[in-house]
């Protein structure tokens, strides 16, 4: 079934029907194709081939085409080595990275080129669900399960010789006996980025006792209230990106810790039943010395009943919803939408479970955001935009609206401007119009739910303003 051979890159074809673009007629045309849209991705491509070879864990894929074969997997590559061999292929007009193969092809070792490893696999029907397999994410295990930003950094510190202090510190907090057990075990969840983001800005770290010196990060004794509250956020998921982006944003979040401690402190009624503290939260004991955090019962399970209805250092901001739910949109989210058909497209989004009907959400969710789109443009008469026009067209329509009238901050509107601007992230334009056009592009259930929580401040502003 599987013939395994070595060829030139001469004896290679780009596929003109890669499903990364439309289909073209030529290898010419595929090959300019591929460098308008990879650009200097291609260039570090190169740059990488150049250092290190191909990989010997993904081999090319390949079909016959009369004394040649067409390249089905590993055409990034493969486009990569016919520059490298033939820079001149490269248009006028990209300059820059025409310039770069050239240099890139001085150095490259010319056995590259004549003994390229490829694979040929006889039956068709295994050949695409390989293809398929490596190209739609983890399949529920079958496919490639990628590393999260914590197994990344574990990776480094084991290879590298220059391990990131943020990582090293991270991973040392496992190992501190001056944090419970039970928060110990719940630090893989932290999200890299935001951690990073925090303890790489000064006055989070005087704020809430970190130090950095000769390039380490260390936690003052004893551990202050302060950073245990931002490691509950951080392990609860309650900052956005957007809510610690910029420093003010930082400045802003810290001194809302602070009164979140001082709120706490000033309920003296609440104390949290012994071994019945709320999930994932770190909590006050009011009858502690001094107001002191309660360290010996975070992270318990079960709510006591006669608990106030806001834990007193959670942040007021409602929670992000979890990710691995069943449905791209939370049942507790409402809207007062007035339009019929709308809302009936929104209750089916509550509704329509993501492990059977990911397709039909995506498609769905699509739909549900041009006609929300439309009836603002339509209600409140937005200038040099119509229903007609293209749907990123009217987002930005709607956000400089709502910048303008002071609805929302450039900064609350980030998502949305994304959502136009983004080639590839899981809320963007592009993304949800392929899972509708592109046969090889399949909806997975954690990237819809994550496009409607980074998108849905947006889309709920709209119908509480229209």
């Amino acid at each position: 079934m599987y013939h395994h051979m070595q060829l030139k890159i001469g004896e290679l074809l780009i596929n003109n029907e890669n499903p990364r673009y439309e289909a073209v007629t030529h290898q010419r045309e595929a090959i300019e194709t591929m460098l308008h849209e990879q650009k200097e991705k291609l260039v570090k491509l190169a740059n990488h081939i150049v250092e290190y070879g191909l990989s010997p864990i993904d081999t090319v894929l390949i079909e016959p085409e009369g004394n040649l074969w067409i390249v089905r997997e590993g055409n990034r590559r493969i486009t990569a080595l016919k520059l490298l061999s033939q820079p001149d292929l490269i248009p006028d007009e990209l300059v820059k990275i025409r310039k770069a193969f050239k240099s890139l092809a001085v150095n490259i070792d010319s056995s590259l080129l004549e003994n390229i490893p490829c694979v040929y696999c006889d039956d068709p029907n295994v050949a695409n669900e390989w293809i398929r397999l490596k190209h739609t994410g983890e399949n529920e295990g079958a496919g490639t399960v990628s590393w999260n930003p914590q197994q990344s950094g574990r990776f480094l510190l084991q290879t590298s010789d220059k391990p990131d202090p943020k990582m090293v510190f991270l991973e040392n907090l496992k190992t501190n006996q001056n944090l419970s057990e039970e928060i110990r075990k719940q630090l893989s969840k932290i999200h890299k980025t935001n951690f990073e983001r925090l303890i790489s800005d000064i006055k989070v770290r005087d704020y809430v006792g970190i130090i950095y010196e000769a390039g380490v990060f260390a936690l003052r004794e004893p551990i202050s209230e302060e950073f245990l509250v931002m490691l509950d956020d951080l392990l609860k998921k309650n900052i956005k990106v957007n809510n610690i982006y910029y420093a003010e944003n930082r400045r802003e979040y810290i001194q809302g810790i602070g009164k979140r401690i001082e709120e706490a402190k000033n309920l003296n009624t609440f104390k949290t039943p012994e071994g019945q503290g709320m999930p994932g939260v770190v909590e006050f004991d009011c009858s502690a010395p001094n107001g002191n955090l309660n360290k010996t019962t975070p992270f318990n399970s079960g709510v006591p009943m006669d608990a106030p209805n806001i834990s007193p250092i959670v942040n007021k901001k409602k929670a992000s919803y979890p990710t691995n739910r069943n449905f791209m949109i939370p049942s507790s989210c409402s809207m007062p939408i007035e339009k019929g058909r709308i809302k009936l497209i929104f209750n089916e989004l509550k509704s329509l479970p993501l492990n059977t009907h990911p397709n039909a959400a995506a498609v769905l969710f699509r739909v549900f955001v041009e006609l929300t789109s439309d009836h603002y443009i339509t209600k409140k008469h937005i200038p040099k935009v119509s229903i007609d026009s293209e749907l990123g067209k009217k987002v930005e329509a709607i956000a400089q609206d709502f910048e303008q009238r002071n609805i929302m901050t450039s900064h609350e509107l980030l998502a949305a401007r994304k959502m136009v601007s983004s080639q590839n992230s899981t809320q963007s334009i592009k993304t949800f119009h392929s899972y509708i056009h592109n046969v090889n592009i399949t909806p997975i259930s954690h990237d819809l739910c994550t496009a409607w929580d980074d998108i849905a401040p947006f889309i709920i502003k709209i119908w509480e303003v229209i």
